[in-house]
């Protein structure tokens, strides 16, 4: 029988990188670690330029960015599907136990801002990371939003993406108008949904659009129904048509009063 009194290589390093990391110490030189990280300040910048290097090394190979992969990405996309896969799954089971704690789902370290998932600095950082990508794909002629397929004329993205968007918004607003009493206006019973609104019981649509977009009333219109949603639908509103919200606005009766 073959002696098995030693561990092997990787056992002892895993048992060992086991053992500082419930002492909170670095896992790789053994010093005292970042709190809450399982490496010291040293050795975790080390890692980020490995990871760089490597990263750069795999691009120029035309091969995924992700160490130790070698399976080929599509598009312009960086990393193959299987680990932008596993990347999305990682990143929403810990984005979930973030936002549940009330912090910021990119750094973990800042409380989320403004009835935000990211601190201000993060969420500002997103916005322009964002922004950044989808003009250098329009630029291209590729869809702004998705980078993967020819621009609609006269659009910023494609077809495919315009029409899940349309969809989605108009989903998010029937579920909006079920919870003010319905896709119906309280002042005339008109049911089209394209003409529906919902209407702020005494006034004051026009300030709160102005507030929720950053002084740009059109985006904070835009952000209504989501926000009304993300606030647990309060109350101080109903639904009305586009006519008689004006008739509202101007103090004219409504029609089944």
């Amino acid at each position: 029988m073959p002696y098995t009194g030693w561990m092997a290589t990787s056992q002892s390093k895993q048992a060992l990188r086991a053992k500082r990391k419930q002492l909170g110490l670095c896992i790789h030189c053994g010093d005292p670690a970042i709190p809450d990280q399982t490496r010291c300040e040293s050795c975790r910048d080390k890692d980020k330029a490995n990871r760089k290097r490597y990263a750069e090394r795999d691009a120029k190979r035309g091969i995924c960015k992700n160490t130790g992969c070698s399976n080929k990405p599509t598009g312009e996309k960086s990393y193959c599907n299987a680990c932008n896969a596993r990347s999305t799954r990682n990143g929403a089971k810990r984005a979930t136990v973030r936002k549940a704690a009330g912090i910021c789902v990119d750094c973990g370290n800042e409380p989320a801002w403004n009835s935000k998932t990211r601190c201000e600095c993060c969420h500002r950082k997103n916005i322009e990371s964002v922004q950044q990508l989808a003009k250098r794909r329009i630029a291209e002629g590729k869809c702004g939003r998705c980078g993967d397929h020819v621009l609609e004329p006269g659009y910023r993205s494609c077809r495919g993406c315009i029409d899940d968007r349309r969809a989605f918004h108009a989903a998010l607003k029937l579920e909006v108008l079920k919870a003010y009493g319905g896709a119906i206006c309280i002042g005339c019973d008109e049911t089209e949904i394209c003409v529906l609104q919902i209407n702020h019981i005494g006034g004051g649509g026009h300030a709160h659009a102005l507030e929720i977009g950053n002084g740009n009333v059109a985006v904070g219109r835009s952000k209504m129904y989501r926000w009304l949603k993300q606030q647990g639908y309060p109350e101080g509103y109903n639904v009305t048509c586009a006519n008689c919200n004006l008739r509202l606005a101007r103090g004219v009766p409504l029609p089944n009063q």
